[in-house]
């Protein structure tokens, strides 16, 4: 990530070096008014790259309610295609993070300009989500939104400006979502053809290597619908994690939907305590696994309790 720079003086104690530590970001931003105003106007005069750099780590490592005022007046600041895009998308992110779903959808709407493919994929997965209650018709939308949107309609699809997609590779998200949405909405041989493209996708090793790990994720969203979750736990290990900044999106680069999805199989099939390792590393990759946050703290309280009860309930030799 690109670094952060020098903190402004009212970011709270003396600093010294050039990278501050992101808590008197944080405090600056999410203090009171006039800290806040002061570290924004700071940020007002660096390179675009810097405050975008700030918005990025501010929305990975504390996307909280306190942070949402300055997220808004950090995406106000970045005007600059491409930033503005991912400044958007970010504060959308941070939204969506709080549960609020409907705002994060308008935050969306002004990088639909300058990155429709991005937003139509975030959309997707926002309705992949397994832990939201969604409307069929609203999945149904979001899965049409996305197939309609082909390389015809956008053939050089805008990237994050710290990654860089070899030909093709821009379109893998699209095609393992579609395949996701399948799975979800019960189309099975819609879910079996999305994997099979993403099996036989065309590019360098490191970019087929990524397309089968995603093939893999969703076989395993579609066991995981049908109830088997031990099958679900063999392809996502078939899979593996493919997590290359060259060859994938922001998004779904660090397959977080597949780590959230190995921490409920090994759930589901009792083994909690793998489970508990799996539910605690989402949510600190990218802004975009804000999302699994709150489920993940949720996840692992239940885990504890049901620890706690089969404590209580085991004969006091064995405890």
């Amino acid at each position: 990530l690109i670094a952060l720079g020098d903190a402004p003086a009212s970011a709270g104690a003396p600093i010294v070096g050039a990278r501050p530590r992101l808590r008197l970001w944080r405090t600056a931003l999410a203090g009171d008014a006039a800290a806040r105003d002061s570290a924004l106007a700071w940020l007002a005069a660096r390179p675009p790259g810097t405050r975008l750099g700030v918005l990025w780590r501010l929305g990975t490592h504390q996307p909280g309610s306190p942070l949402l005022p300055a997220i808004g007046a950090l995406t106000a600041r970045l005007d600059e295609p491409p930033l503005r895009a991912w400044a958007h998308m970010v504060r959308a992110d941070a939204l969506a993070a709080a549960g609020r779903f409907a705002a994060a959808d308008s935050a969306l709407a002004p990088a639909l300009r300058d990155a429709p493919l991005r937003v139509l994929e975030i959309r997707a997965h926002w309705a992949t989500l397994p832990f939201r209650d969604l409307p069929r018709a609203e999945r149904e939308a979001a899965r049409a939104a996305l197939a309609a949107h082909t390389p015809a309609v956008d053939p050089e699809p805008i990237n994050p400006p710290f990654v860089e997609h070899p030909q093709g590779t821009a379109w893998l998200p699209r095609a393992y979502l579609l395949g996701v949405l399948d799975a979800v909405l019960g189309n099975a041989a819609g879910a079996e053809r999305a994997a099979a493209r993403l099996d036989a996708w065309p590019g360098p090793d490191a970019a087929r290597r990524y397309a089968r790990s995603l093939a893999a994720g969703v076989r395993a969203r579609l066991a995981w619908e049908r109830g088997r979750a031990a099958e679900a736990l063999a392809w996502l290990e078939r899979g593996g994690l493919e997590v290359s900044r060259d060859y994938t999106p922001v998004h779904l680069g660090t397959q977080v939907p597949e780590r959230w999805l190995r921490a409920e199989a090994l759930r589901a099939l009792g083994r909690d305590d793998e489970a508990y390792g799996w539910y605690a590393s989402v949510a600190e990759l990218s802004p975009h696994e804000g999302v699994y946050r709150a489920p993940a703290a949720l996840a692992i309280a239940r885990l504890v309790a049901r620890r706690e009860d089969r404590a209580g309930a085991a004969p006091r030799g064995e405890r």
